[in-house]
Parts: structure tokens; C-alpha cells; sequence
């Protein structure tokens, strides 16, 4: 018996060295102009829904896609600033893709702010912008401006997932304790589903439903990570940091959990011919290490801020609310 533990824990030894695990292939593996190709489809996606909605206005149709970039190139100042790349940020990931990482750690305070920098510079915007149109109620321009400034901003803030509003909710609380970021998705999902239904908006609700499986896919990752953690592999990395060891094993666990994947590669340490494709789906399992280091002042402090770039603008509209009743009627909406 005891010679048993003996070679159990010999072969667990072992199996801690690296130089026996091939090397891990290089991320170049994926190219770039697949990834581009990725990212260039949900443009299109994005402009085809624009083009439907705003036919009728080239000139709001232009608006709204200046509205969009100033609130991305928001996110990127702060990814810039703070040296740290997470595509899961950003609508269009094609920008973080041009963010060197200078950290594998990313720090609570510096995800927090960077994700209030999307929405409080173009709510800023639109402040200010409907002022000057209250002073100069004349300039249709401005005020639709202001009013697409304030609306895309002000609907990024509301706390469902994946707006911002939804990532800072999960950044301050859920950070430490995935399973409640899987149940807020879902109860995030189920909103969308029942406003796309009340407002017809039926493109929300196919949203929603899309959601649902972002839900089962976080599902699967956990399963995925209780497992690595009782093989003690560190998942919470970039994969140009990962081990040769870790990436195998990686791989290993995920195939074991994707039956239909794993009859269709070589057994074994072989490379896939779409070896890239798990690559992929490899680096979706890692997860970026986040620093706790957001105390409860400054998740208050946080609040505030949201609360005061809601508050005065609706206030201001609330106030000049005939002259929105006018714009509403003149636009039909």
C-alpha cells in the first residue's frame, strides 16, 4: 500500500514538469485577419441595424455612429492610460486589439473607471449640448445630437449585462463570486427578453435569447474552472503567459467537457489541424486576474458619480420637456 502512495505521488511529481508537455502553440496560430474578419462582421451587423432603423436620415445615421466611436474611444483612453487590454469592454474589441497589455493583473479601481469613461464623456457632451439648444432652441442639429449623446450614454448605464452599467454592477460585487455573475446574466437576459416584448422591439428579444446561451456558455466555464482548480492549474492568466503544462491541460479538461470536439481531434498531446479554434475557445476559459482593491468609499464615490450624470440631464429634459414633446412629434418616434 504504501509503495502505491509512493508512485502515485512520484507520478504526480512528474506530471509537474513542464519540459514534458509539448510546447503550447503560439496565439499568431489564429490570423489576424480571421480575427479581423470577427470583428468586421459585427460592424456590419451593427451598421445593417442602424442603416434599417435610420434609412430615412443619412445625416442621423452618421450622428449615431459619432456618438458610438466617442463612447468606445472613451473605453480605449482608459485601457491606454491604466496598460491593461479587456475586449470584453468594448462593443468593437477590433480597437483593444490595438492596446499593448503592460499588465497581466488588472485592478478593480482601473476597470471601474475606465468603464465610466464609454458613457460620462458623451453624457458630458450632451449636457452641454442641450444647454446651448435651450439658449438656442432654433438648432435641430444640436438638439438631435445632444438627444443621441444623452441616449446612448444614459442607456449604457442602466445595470444589465453586457452594458456598462451591467459590467460595473459585476465589477464591484460579483468579481469574487462567479456563479452570481451567471445568475445575473440571466435575470439581465430575462429583462431584455420582457422590454423587447412590451416595446416591440423584437431584435431585444432575440437579444435576450442570444443571452441565454451567453448563460449556459458561463455555466459550462465554471464546471470547467472547478476542474482546473482540482488539477491546480492557474486559469486566472493571458494566454501568452500560460505554461506549456497549462494550456495542455486546459485543453485536456475542456475536450472532456465537449465530447463531440474531442471525437473529432487527435488523441493524445497531437496539434489539431484547427488547432487555432481551440485556442479560441481556450481563451475564453482564462479569466483576467482582477486586484481587489476598490474599497466600499470608492464604489460609493462610483455611485455618486452615475447617479449625478443621470440626474441632471433628465432633470434638464424634464424641465424643457415641451421642447422634447416638439422634437418627439417633428420626428414621429
Amino acid at each position: 500500500m504504501r509503495f502505491m502512495i509512493n508512485v502515485v505521488n512520484l507520478l504526480t511529481m512528474f506530471d509537474e514538469f513542464e519540459n514534458i508537455y509539448p510546447k503550447k502553440p503560439d496565439f499568431a496560430t489564429i490570423p489576424k485577419k480571421d480575427r479581423l474578419k470577427k470583428n468586421l462582421f459585427v460592424m456590419v451587423l451593427v451598421a445593417a441595424f442602424l442603416v434599417f432603423n435610420f434609412q430615412e436620415s443619412g445625416i442621423m445615421l452618421l450622428s449615431l455612429f459619432f456618438v458610438i466611436l466617442v463612447h468606445e474611444m472613451g473605453h480605449f483612453i482608459g485601457m491606454k492610460i491604466f496598460g491593461f487590454k479587456d475586449s470584453k469592454i468594448m462593443y468593437f474589441p477590433m480597437l483593444s486589439d490595438l492596446i499593448k497589455q503592460k499588465t497581466e493583473i488588472i485592478s478593480q479601481k482601473q476597470r471601474l473607471i475606465t468603464l465610466l469613461f464609454g458613457p460620462l464623456p458623451g453624457i458630458l457632451i450632451g449636457f452641454l449640448l442641450l444647454q446651448y439648444f435651450i439658449g438656442h432652441p432654433n438648432n435641430d442639429l444640436v438638439l438631435n445630437l445632444a438627444t443621441l449623446f444623452l441616449g446612448v450614454n444614459l442607456v449604457s448605464l442602466l445595470p444589465l449585462d453586457p452594458l456598462d452599467g451591467g459590467k460595473i454592477i459585476s465589477t464591484m460585487f460579483f468579481h469574487k463570486i462567479p456563479k452570481f455573475n451567471m445568475y445575473f446574466v440571466l435575470v439581465s437576459s430575462i429583462i431584455w427578453i420582457v422590454i423587447g416584448f412590451y416595446f416591440e422591439v423584437y431584435i431585444l428579444m432575440i437579444f435576450g435569447f442570444m443571452m441565454g446561451l451567453k448563460v449556459r456558455s458561463i455555466q459550462k466555464n465554471l464546471t470547467i474552472h472547478d476542474e482546473l482548480i482540482d488539477q491546480k492549474v492557474d486559469y486566472e492568466k493571458t494566454y501568452k503567459t500560460l505554461t506549456n503544462r497549462e494550456y495542455w491541460k486546459i485543453r485536456s479538461v475542456f475536450l472532456d467537457n465537449n465530447p463531440k470536439i474531442k471525437s473529432m481531434i487527435p488523441s493524445g498531446d497531437d496539434l489539431w489541424d484547427n488547432e487555432r479554434l481551440l485556442i479560441e475557445q481556450i481563451s475564453q476559459i482564462l479569466k483576467i486576474k482582477i486586484k481587489p482593491d476598490s474599497s466600499f468609499i470608492f464604489n460609493v464615490i462610483i455611485l455618486i458619480i452615475i447617479g449625478a450624470a443621470v440626474f441632471f440631464p433628465v432633470q434638464s429634459i424634464i424641465e424643457n420637456w415641451e421642447v422634447f414633446e416638439q422634437y418627439i412629434e417633428k420626428s414621429n418616434v
